[in-house]
């Protein structure tokens, strides 16, 4: 298996949101479950973020 960090993409809105609207997921956060326009929202403000955040996508490879 490999893991593969990338930079958070507008096409990731999706695999996002599969896992932000999951009220397990969310359960110790200030946030969620998150609607598909929260998850955009998020989505499209960490792409648009300045580099010195670090917003990353996780592709693991089987």
């Amino acid at each position: 298996m490999a893991l593969t960090l990338r930079p958070l993409a507008l096409d990731d809105t999706d695999a996002v949101h599969d896992w932000a609207c999951l009220p397990e997921s969310c359960r110790y956060q200030a946030w969620g479950p998150n609607t598909y326009e929260q998850t955009q929202a998020y989505v499209r403000a960490a792409v648009a973020a300045p580099p010195d955040r670090l917003v990353l996508g996780v592709l693991v490879d089987d």
